[in-house]
């Protein structure tokens, strides 16, 4: 029974494990993005000449900042996911580890359990 439990609490950490490392990837992705906007919204912010200019310069800075905040919101969801993956993590390592300790504790008292009855009737080795 605590042998299955590990193995199922060790399974879910690596389940966890991998997702975290699919938020850190989508993390990745989205910081990019937004150096690439940045970079977009710099570049026609200096290219950008005349009326005309401005004007176009105005509506795709209004868009690009848009899409920067969108992204920023998505990168905040994602690091919290993260760490709330991180906490179940922790969750499951400590249950573990209890499950583990519940394990020796049991196998040292089976061996103790197996030493007594083994030794002879009449007296102790």
């Amino acid at each position: 029974m605590l042998k299955s439990k590990m193995n199922e609490n060790e399974m879910a950490i690596n389940l966890f494990r991998k997702q975290i490392g699919d938020k850190q990837s989508q993390i990745s992705f989205y910081e990019r993005h937004i150096v690439e906007l940045q970079n977009k919204k710099d570049e026609i912010m200096n290219s950008s000449g005349g009326a005309g200019g401005d004007n176009i310069s105005v509506g795709t800075e209004t868009q690009l900042q848009n899409e920067l905040i969108a992204l920023k919101g998505s990168i905040k969801d994602l690091q919290d996911r993260l760490s709330s993956k991180d906490e179940e993590i922790i969750k499951y390592q400590t249950l573990l580890k209890v499950d583990r300790d519940k394990h020796s504790l049991a196998a040292a008292s089976l061996q103790e359990e197996l030493k007594a009855e083994s030794l002879p009737s009449g007296g102790k080795a």
